[in-house]
């Protein structure tokens, strides 16, 4: 099985935002393999959690005029910190399960070139802390995301893997604000870097939360000064060769995909997309006006 070093940058450990980063941070804490883990950032009640679990924290980072923190540094800090040979950047929110371990093993044992890992996340609502000592509990977790969750569209992207020698030069992006995620996949593809898909063989569940944390909450996320920064550093928004994947893991093995062009998987996924537009559109107007 592959060795992973995971990594991610939580919010401030308070109300449903603190429930939900708990859940995800013991999800990879109980992956098999073990993963290392390392949290980064000072806010509120981080270094509690990460003595709680016995993972490393690092609190000194670098951040923006605003606070935000950057992933320049934090991938840099990542990189030489990590002991295994495979980075995977997650956002706090995501839960992994069993499946996350299985499918990168078949990626390390057949593509033997560099490659960027990526997969589409399943929004769900959960509220309370799991019991992640309850027999069953990844099966509930699963069962509950089938009858009640939704696939998230291409564009949004929770997770990142890849040996830990690339993403050297990372640009000074704010985490948590759009475009940064669109440069990681469109990276790849300028280098000729194999980016695999791995939404068919596992369940990567994104806990949904509001944006209570931002002043105007999720259209400052997409919308706002910092997002607009990641563009201009990105180059432009990037979104659908920023989306696109031209490997796919699938129960039968792994394969090139078979999409033409980075248009096609961007179109079928239109109305998901449009969707998430509509609500961006409706909170800019609300927040902004």
């Amino acid at each position: 099985m592959p060795t992973l070093t995971l990594f991610g940058i939580p919010k401030p450990f308070t109300g449903h935002i603190g429930v939900i980063q708990r859940n995800a941070i013991r999800s990879w804490t109980v992956l098999r393999p073990q993963a290392e883990i390392i949290l980064f950032g000072d806010e509120l009640g981080t270094k509690e959690f990460a003595d709680q679990l016995g993972v490393r924290h690092v609190a000194n980072i670098a951040k923006s005029e605003q606070g935000t923190p950057l992933l320049s540094d934090v991938f840099h800090q990542a990189r030489q910190l990590a002991s295994q040979d495979l980075l995977g950047y997650v956002n706090s929110d995501i839960l992994l399960l069993d499946d996350f371990q299985v499918a990168l093993e078949k990626v390390t044992n057949n593509i033997l070139e560099d490659f960027l890992v990526i997969g589409r996340r399943i929004n769900t609502d959960i509220v309370e802390e799991l019991d992640f000592e309850a027999p069953g509990w990844r099966e509930e977790v699963r069962l509950r995301t089938r009858t009640a969750g939704s696939l998230a569209p291409r564009v949004c992207k929770d997770y990142f893997v890849f040996p830990k020698h690339l993403y050297q030069d990372l640009p000074a992006f704010a985490v948590g604000r759009a475009n940064w995620d669109n440069w990681m996949v469109y990276h790849a593809h300028q280098l000729e870097i194999p980016v695999v898909d791995i939404t068919a063989v596992t369940t990567v569940i994104h806990q949904n939360h509001e944006y209570g944390h931002l002043g105007k909450g999720m259209a400052e996320a997409y919308m706002g000064s910092e997002a607009k920064a990641n563009r201009d550093l990105a180059g432009g928004t990037r979104l659908v060769k920023g989306s696109a994947a031209n490997w796919v893991l699938t129960e039968a093995g792994i394969r090139r995909s078979r999409a033409p062009s980075a248009w096609w998987p961007f179109l079928a996924d239109l109305p998901r997309f449009t969707g998430l537009l509509a609500r961006l559109f409706r909170l800019t107007r609300t927040k902004y006006e």
